[in-house]
């Protein structure tokens, strides 16, 4: 089941984000080690789970959603425990110093981009089951249309969301955890969209979210199975397995992709409007910017 999941997300957008979003790529993996001690111990090993979360913001802002809504659930676990006071300890202090650190940096900074700058860019207004999950189920099968890609994510959210609801009781705690952080991050996302007139998450700033989902489906898939015969888990397996490299073999190539084929060169942009236009086309660019392109 790992190796579906990562045939999955070796499709198209993880393959760019390695090789030429460096940003990116580092806040995955980094994401990746705070749900492995999250699910590990429980949400007992704060620190590195804290500290991981906290790297992966440097890294990637969009990581902020996951840092805020451990925060969320770590607080509310010690309010509900009646140990709250733990939170302002000294060893309250020494497992969560990461949080605050970063948090007291990463904030305004965000916040000046979107209100004074403007420039909080990489993101969409047509809702989160289109742009936040959309775009990846989009760009991983091109075959499917606009209205089958918003289906799909909203049968993708509604499964997990009803094995959650028939399984909690008998989810490990770890598990558990990151089901309910997931749900909070979507409320997070709806909340900047809505009051703080952030966009949803799109394209690269959303891949943050999809990793987690996708560990969650195979926990879901592989927790069913655990009563069925092994057969049915090799089956469903080689299944998987043989869709997505008939996918990968008839839609993806190793030297183009949707969104960077136009970036790749400018003078080839150039070309394509030429023959849509037939006409010239020069760059708007600044004369000490116009030498550096030649068609």
């Amino acid at each position: 089941m790992a190796l579906c999941c990562q045939l999955h997300l070796t499709q198209q957008l993880p393959g760019r984000f390695l090789f030429l979003s460096p940003g990116y790529a580092l806040a995955l993996p980094l994401l990746c080690a705070a749900f492995y001690y999250l699910i590990r111990s429980g949400g007992q090993s704060r620190f590195p789970v804290y500290a991981f979360l906290s790297v992966s913001v440097l890294a990637n802002f969009t990581s902020i959603y996951f840092l805020l809504a451990w925060s969320l659930w770590d607080f509310a676990d010690l309010l509900r425990q009646r140990k709250l006071k733990l939170w302002f300890s000294k060893t309250g202090w020494n497992e969560r110093w990461p949080m605050y650190l970063v948090l007291s940096w990463s904030l305004p900074v965000i916040l000046y981009i979107k209100y004074v700058t403007g420039d909080l860019e990489e993101g969409q207004k047509n809702g989160f089951l289109a742009d936040t999950l959309g775009v990846f189920i989009e760009r991983s099968y091109p075959f499917l249309n606009h209205s089958m890609v918003w289906y799909l994510s909203l049968i993708w959210i509604l499964l997990l969301l009803l094995f959650y609801l028939l399984h909690r009781r008998h989810l490990e705690r770890g598990w558990r955890i990151l089901f309910e952080l997931c749900g909070m991050v979507i409320g997070l996302i709806h909340f900047n969209f809505y009051v703080l007139h952030i966009p949803f998450p799109f394209g690269r700033t959303s891949f943050f979210f999809v990793v987690p989902l996708m560990l969650l489906c195979c926990y879901a898939i592989t927790a069913l199975l655990q009563r069925a015969p092994r057969t049915w888990l090799q089956v469903l397996t080689g299944l998987m397995i043989l869709f997505q490299c008939t996918c990968f073999m008839l839609y993806r190539h190793v030297d183009t992709s949707l969104e960077w084929s136009k970036q790749q060169g400018l003078s080839a942009c150039f070309r394509d409007l030429y023959h849509i236009e037939k006409t010239s086309v020069s760059p708007a660019f600044s004369d000490e910017y116009r030498s550096l392109w030649v068609l």
